[in-house]
């Protein structure tokens, strides 16, 4: 709708039957498959770095400007992001572990910190999510560097290349593998 910057990163989820995007300048986008329009805003949603699917939420990551705002969604419904005591809608801003840098998703959502990695799990209402953090000395360098496969996450920190199961944080890259990359 009107976004021609090919110099702005976007990044993109599926979510029932509609395609959500985010490029961190404007609110979440969104197409609807089988429409013949264009992405359009989703008025309620923040501004935000970066996107997920946690169960049946959308979770997007350094919210509206603030580094370490996290925000989802309605249950099932990706145009209702404002809170209220009739939906589940809420945000929550992560106390330390520094700017998110990226979401993985699934059934329990991985947030990526820049000195922190946090699990965000569902506990229904009132509170909705609970947050643990799973490290609080390793972090992510860069959102870009995460990917997620088969439930796990995986992603570059400062020691090098890691992986997340959602209890654990194991560096696959010990040795010649981070030495060769951070060396090149």
């Amino acid at each position: 709708g009107g976004y021609s910057n090919p110099a702005v990163a976007w990044q993109f989820v599926s979510f029932g039957d509609a395609v959500l995007a985010t490029n961190g300048a404007d609110k979440i986008q969104r197409y609807v498959f089988g429409d013949t329009g264009k992405f359009a805003d989703i008025e309620q949603s923040p501004i935000c770095n970066t996107i997920a699917v946690v169960r049946d939420f959308v979770f997007a990551g350094y919210c509206d400007e603030d580094s370490q705002k996290v925000q989802w969604s309605d249950l099932n419904n990706e145009t209702i992001w404002d809170s209220s005591d009739s939906n589940q809608a809420d945000f929550q801003v992560l106390p330390s572990g520094g700017e998110v840098k990226a979401i993985t998703g699934g059934e329990f959502g991985i947030i990526l910190q820049e000195k922190a990695v946090t699990r965000a799990s569902y506990i229904g209402t009132p509170l909705v999510f609970q947050f643990d953090q799973i490290s609080d000395n390793t972090g992510c360098l860069t959102g870009k560097s995460a990917i997620q496969y088969n439930g796990m996450t995986y992603f570059l920190s400062e020691s090098g290349f890691m992986v997340c199961d959602g209890s654990t944080i194991k560096n696959i890259g010990a040795g010649k593998v981070n030495n060769y990359f951070f060396e090149s």
